[in-house]
């Protein structure tokens, strides 16, 4: 066997018909630290193997001759050193176009690219398109190429500054088109656009299939943390991508572990403010809004949405990036049914405390008050105050039945002073605007400002029951 090892290292001859596997044997073993010592950094690491038709050769090397190298992130550099070359082309020849327009009209006109020039051109955009499909598709390059040093977690604005790169090479104003006549212009750069938006599309959508097919994979914090990036992608911002990405996101995050929920809210309340407000929560608004406009219903896709902003808005809570104002939905503000939605939240909340542990019930936006406004939830507490008055006013003449005409006034008496009081509480001048977890009632929101009465029914009522799982 040693005889055919050292054969197989310097080739195929003594080996019939050899076949080169495909394996990751080439990854060289943690240097210092932990209980190995010195033995464990020498020992020898398989490099290679080499099968034929009668015996396989592993080949091996000693740990200080293998190359230092790691594919994931030489993956990253030369993407960046792609968009870097691309940069550097557009600059020179927006350099070369801005001499010729200050030379004044005698001045020769900008140079027309030549066909060599724009084959380098192309050939460096497919180098940009390359470098996008592999760092970008795969969640072992995205947690080697971002991943932090030390610790669990991502470098989430090294992340957002390739992205933003990569976007910003093919906009208006890099584009190379003084030599194009009128309109053409525009085209080709919508064109370079919407190439390298179709690239990072299908990039983001080859990694939310890997993470769907292995979702049982989510529990560890190493993909957890892939599905970290995914959800702050650029292209979230465009709803014609967004319409397609944000429900698997949505489904993806309801159908993960407890866990790995946590720890997006852990990451989440570590976020850079401006980061968590471009990047995450003005785009699932933004999804929110268009989508609820579109369909005039609550989607799966909309329900699931506004679970994994009730997460955000948490892990602010925690981190206290943000305003309230920022989680404000202004469509579903002034556009609930508030009477609908909140006897759908009284359907759950009256339930038996055993039955909810098992069974959801309808979808109610009174569990989500964050998404409301000061007006929104002013309304909402008019409506419970209502609720309270007609329930006490019940409870007194029960009350008043069971024990008689003479304590009938005494109870009455009682129940208005209740009734006064529940107005006194629910009036807005007395509300806090201050923003809400998911899961308070609407008795624990708080208002500010703002109309009194109860709005006419509206676009968005309650659905009839959630099928689709409680809150996240």
């Amino acid at each position: 066997l040693a005889a055919a090892v050292a054969s197989a290292a310097m080739g195929p001859r003594c080996i019939s018909l050899p076949v080169r596997l495909a394996l990751p044997f080439g990854v060289q073993q943690s240097r210092g630290g932990g209980g190995g010592g010195a033995r464990g950094s020498k020992a020898p690491v398989v490099h290679d193997v080499v099968a034929g038709g009668s015996v396989t050769a592993f080949v091996t090397r000693a740990p200080d001759e293998l190359p230092e190298n790691n594919v994931q992130v030489k993956l990253l550099a030369r993407l960046q050193s792609a968009i870097e070359r691309v940069a550097a082309c557009r600059r020179a020849l927006r350099s070369l176009n801005a001499k010729a327009a200050a030379g004044g009209p005698n001045a020769p006109s900008p140079p027309v690219p030549s066909a060599d020039s724009k084959q380098v051109m192309a050939s460096l955009f497919k180098s940009v398109s390359s470098g996008v499909e592999a760092v970008f598709s795969s969640p072992a390059a995205m947690s080697a190429a971002f991943g932090l040093s030390t610790g669990v977690g991502l470098d989430v604005q090294l992340l957002d500054k390739v992205q933003q790169a990569i976007l910003d090479l093919y906009s208006d104003h890099d584009a190379d088109t003084s030599h194009m006549p009128p309109g053409a212009a525009g085209t080709l750069a919508d064109l370079h656009r919407f190439s390298v938006c179709q690239t990072m599309f299908h990039a983001a959508n080859a990694l939310l299939e890997d993470l769907s097919s292995h979702v049982r994979l989510l529990g560890s914090p190493e993909r957890a943390q892939v599905l970290l990036a995914a959800f702050q992608h650029p292209l979230l911002q465009d709803h014609s991508f967004a319409k397609l990405l944000v429900p698997r996101l949505g489904t993806l995050f309801i159908n993960a572990p407890g866990s790995t929920r946590q720890l997006l809210i852990k990451w989440w309340a570590d976020y850079p403010p401006a980061l968590l407000l471009a990047r995450v929560v003005k785009p699932l608004q933004s999804y929110l809004t268009v989508e609820l406009m579109a369909t005039k219903k609550l989607t799966v896709g909309v329900m699931n949405t506004i679970k994994v902003l009730a997460k955000v808005e948490e892990a602010n809570q925690v981190g206290r990036k943000l305003p309230p104002e920022a989680f404000y939905n202004q469509l579903i503000s002034d556009k609930m049914d508030v009477q609908d939605h909140y006897t759908a939240w009284r359907q759950t909340h009256d339930m038996p405390a055993a039955k909810r542990l098992t069974t959801d019930g309808p979808f109610s936006f009174c569990s989500y008050p964050f998404l409301l406004d000061p007006r929104a939830k002013s309304n909402l507490l008019h409506i419970e105050a209502r609720h309270q008055m007609e329930q006490t006013v019940a409870n007194a003449r029960m009350e008043a039945q069971m024990h008689g005409g003479a304590a009938r006034h005494v109870e009455e008496d009682q129940a208005l002073v209740c009734v006064k009081q529940s107005l006194v509480k629910a009036s807005p001048s007395k509300a806090d605007g201050g923003g809400n977890g998911g899961g308070k009632t609407p008795r624990g929101s708080s208002a500010s400002g703002g109309g009194g009465g109860v709005p006419a029914a509206s676009t968005y009522a309650a659905p009839a029951a959630n099928a689709y799982g409680g809150n996240a």
